[in-house]
């Protein structure tokens, strides 16, 4: 109750007096600079956010396909193991050809070179077709059994796969021993048949590969600022409301060449060359009335010029933009999900070598306005990025869209040179397009 009355009797006294009395310039932009830090690190909580949603979103589309797929397979192979092969019901063919005649002279064949080749046993064998003469076009002609019809090739090739792997072991010995005795082309036994399977593999490649191609990313540019204590006597007190605060985030972009390396396993190592640009909005909108007196390398006072004819206008409404040549170093994985798609991250640096600046800015302890060439910046620059996103994976092309979120490690504006320390960021989504230089 106490501190309540505390709180009630500041209220009060603060009533009585004009507004903006108890408390200074300097300490409402003290407290604007906090929300607007404050307002920035909500911004980068929420992109973050989001880009654990993603990952996490694809993570568990990626475990319930497989689970799937495991439950159908053991759904597959409890349906086949119960169910018991019957030879009975396996079509009986009959090895006897076209013609009683025919056969007769392949016996006597058969005898007469007995000292050749042993004759094979055929009872093993009543319920496959040994013997396969050829029609005028070249397909094979079976007799049935019972009916002397002729079986065509497609009902031939229904009969089931388990017969036949019983037999197969035991029909290229036959086809060996009977070609041996130079029979007619018509009576020579085929070799049996097996379907090549695919090599099914666990791992999402076998050997490693490169994929090219380009990545456009559409960004929002801003910045992170704090005052370089070396030189924080020279920071003008109305700097912050006059020039910090007519400073906005901007669209910004980066065009250029990605080369990506795959691992056989599911990491990749990613670099490349862009043209990235960095971007702020500026509405300078000011009056500058006084002049800071400057002794010992801080400000000392704000005389004030009585004349208005003194007083300098500061009106300027455009973009400041920061252009890069911008080469990075990644390290990823990928986390196969459904079909051909899959969920991609990477974290890593760039190198960020600044060649062009454009725009007007206004000075930190004068508070005119100066070209942003003549303000000393930092030329070498270490940035680092994140990405996370969805790709479409084929055998030959890649399609990608993420997110991605990158930030300046050090200050874009020299520190032994400017009171403030600047650090640009930017956020946005990540188009890439990719061409694979081998097969997986």
């Amino acid at each position: 109750m106490d501190n309540l009355q505390h709180i009630d009797n500041l209220l009060k006294k603060a009533a009585q007096v004009p507004a903006n009395a108890l408390v200074s310039d300097s300490d409402w932009n003290a407290v604007e600079k906090k929300l607007k830090n404050r307002k920035n690190r909500i911004f980068a909580m929420w992109f973050f956010l989001a880009l654990m949603l993603v990952s996490g979103a694809g993570l568990l589309v990626s475990n319930y396909s497989s689970t799937e797929n495991t439950v159908v397979s053991n759904k597959d192979i409890n349906e086949k193991s119960a169910d018991p092969i019957n030879l009975d019901e396996q079509p009986i063919l009959n090895p006897i050809s076209e013609s009683e005649s025919s056969v007769m002279e392949l016996v006597e064949k058969i005898e007469s070179k007995k000292k050749v080749v042993t004759e094979p046993d055929y009872s093993d064998y009543s319920s496959e077709t040994i013997i396969e003469p050829v029609n005028s076009n070249g397909n094979p002609v079976i007799a049935d059994a019972e009916t002397n019809a002729t079986i065509s090739p497609s009902k031939r090739k229904a009969k089931s796969k388990v017969f036949d792997d019983i037999l197969v072991s035991k029909k290229s010995d036959i086809v060996f021993s009977l070609n041996l005795l130079n029979l007619p082309k018509e009576f020579r036994l085929k070799e049996p048949r097996t379907k090549n399977k695919k090599n099914i593999t666990s791992g999402p490649n076998q050997k490693g590969h490169y994929e090219v191609g380009f990545g456009f990313t559409p960004s929002i540019s801003s910045k992170i600022e704090s005052e370089n204590s070396a030189l924080a006597g020279l920071i003008n007190k109305n700097y912050q409301d006059f020039v910090a605060n007519s400073e906005k985030a901007s669209f910004a972009n980066s065009l250029g060449i990605n080369l990506q390396y795959h691992t056989p396993g599911r990491f990749f190592i990613s670099t490349g060359l862009f043209s990235t640009t960095r971007t702020e909005n500026v509405d300078y909108d000011y009056l500058i009335t006084s002049f800071p007196n400057v002794v010992n390398g801080k400000i000392d006072s704000y005389p004030e010029n009585p004349n208005p004819l003194g007083h300098i206008k500061v009106d300027y409404k455009g973009s400041n933009s920061y252009h890069f040549i911008e080469i990075p170093l990644n390290i990823g994985y990928k986390l196969p999900l459904y079909r051909n798609f899959e969920l991609r991250s990477q974290v890593g640096v760039s190198y960020l070598g600044l060649v062009n600046r454009q725009g007007k800015k206004g000075d930190f302890t004068y508070l005119t306005l100066n070209d942003l060439k003549d303000v000393k910046l930092t030329t070498r620059n270490i940035a680092a990025n994140i990405k996370t996103g969805l790709y479409y994976n084929r055998s030959r092309f890649v399609f990608g869209v993420e997110p991605m979120f990158g930030m300046n490690l050090n200050s874009l504006t020299n520190v032994e040179s400017v009171a403030h320390k600047s650090k640009p960021y930017s956020y946005g989504l990540n188009l890439t397009s990719s061409i694979k230089l081998s097969k997986k």
